[in-house]
């Protein structure tokens, strides 16, 4: 009698293969890891001019909408309110840029040569302001005595590490300008795909929404994965955008701050203090230790007022300046933020320190929401002060204003 399995065991049999074929196809990506991840990143690459343009028209759309709904909003044709808000907006980015980079670059390069070159002479002039000022004070003098090869050895290192990562910025400069002349192509293609982006953004909404109804099936799945991207894209865009005004405003004031007083290398320094400031929380604090170290070794008497300044410039922005302009969007402590900022940049270096906490801002928002929903469904409250000791709840109410 011929044998014949039933369904029920074919079906079986079929699923055990495949966990099996899963297992085998798992180890052997463990085991060659590093060859299927740089096959990945290459296959990425090729998506390149993609990438750019979209995040070129992810920042521009905002610009676009203002266009649309307050200069053309008297056109009454969709296509050509469209099209002249493009070309405004386009027009208006790339006379920017090319304003800012033929204005900065040039005095960017000019600070960092002459930086480089004259570390030398300033280390000299400050070694001997040093000397006069402790055969001046006796008291200074004999601390010296006793820990000069210490202090000599502190300072020696300390110069060293500023003159190596001042020499790394002019070749890194070169190299990135290198680099950005290689990839021109992918930014200007990327900024051409940018203006299909734009000009056709509600149909690419419109597909993207059809694709979430078909594998998501049911009304509330879509609505929930919805949800989602609004408030990821409602949270990144404007985190992103007001962290990027609050550093620009910062290294706008640094900068003319800089060369009122005739502080040494005021374009450098304001454009490290920017950057950093691009980082939450303490960011800023650690963008000013370069510039002081730079002010240190070139002007010495200006180190107390680089300082004071500092100081009164963080507290001005981290109390009045960034709340006003960022709001209560993000919605996280500064232990929560400082935590996105250590994972994030840990995962994705700088780029992950600075889009970590809108990224972080959504994940909490949500686990929120789950978290508030069950406790709704069991009839508690959903108030974290209200599971605190009464001396404490006022201090939690406090913080949460």
């Amino acid at each position: 009698m011929k044998y014949k399995p039933s369904k029920e065991l074919k079906d079986r049999g079929i699923c055990y293969f495949l966990v099996l074929a899963a297992a085998a196809l798992f180890i052997m990506f463990l085991l060659n890891f590093n060859t299927v991840w740089s096959g990945f990143r290459k296959l990425l690459s090729l998506f390149i001019p993609f990438y750019v343009g979209f995040v070129i028209a992810y920042l521009i759309n905002p610009f676009i909408n203002l266009l649309e709904n307050k200069v053309f909003k008297k056109v009454k044709n969709a296509g050509k309110k469209r099209t002249y808000s493009l070309l405004v907006a386009y027009l208006a980015v790339l006379l920017l840029l090319g304003g800012m980079l033929s204005y900065l670059l040039p005095q960017l390069l000019s600070n960092i040569t002459s930086l480089v070159n004259g570390i030398p002479d300033y280390y000299n002039a400050f070694s001997a302001k040093a000397i006069r000022f402790i055969e001046a004070h006796p008291s200074v003098n004999e601390f010296y005595q006793q820990y000069s090869l210490q202090i000599g050895e502190l300072i020696k290192q300390a110069v060293a590490s500023l003159s190596g990562y001042l020499g790394s910025l002019l070749p890194a400069l070169a190299n990135t300008t290198i680099k950005i002349g290689s990839g021109l192509m992918n930014f200007f293609i990327g900024l051409i795909i940018s203006i299909y982006f734009l000009a056709g953004k509600e149909k690419l909404i419109a597909k993207c929404k059809m694709i979430i109804s078909f594998f998501f099936k049911t009304e509330e799945r879509i609505q929930r994965v919805l949800l989602v991207g609004s408030i990821t894209h409602e949270k990144t865009l404007h985190f992103i955008t007001a962290q990027l005004l609050d550093s620009l405003i910062v290294a706008i004031v640094t900068y003319l701050f800089m060369t009122i007083f005739g502080f040494p290398y005021a374009l450098l320094n304001a454009l490290i203090i920017g950057i950093f400031n691009t980082i939450p929380y303490f960011g800023p604090w650690i963008g000013a230790v370069p510039p002081g170290l730079i002010i240190l070794i070139v002007k010495p008497s200006y180190l107390l007022w680089y300082i004071l300044y500092t100081v009164i410039l963080q507290l001005l922005d981290g109390n009045i300046l960034n709340p006003r302009i960022q709001g209560k969007q993000m919605n996280l402590s500064a232990l929560w933020i400082m935590f996105a900022i250590f994972l994030f940049g840990g995962i994705f270096g700088f780029l992950g320190m600075v889009i970590g906490v809108p990224f972080f801002a959504v994940i909490y928002y949500f686990i929120s929401a789950a978290l508030n929903n069950g406790l709704h469904r069991q009839g508690k409250s959903t108030n974290t002060a209200d599971y605190a000791s009464p001396e404490d709840r006022p201090i939690i109410n406090d913080q949460s204003k």
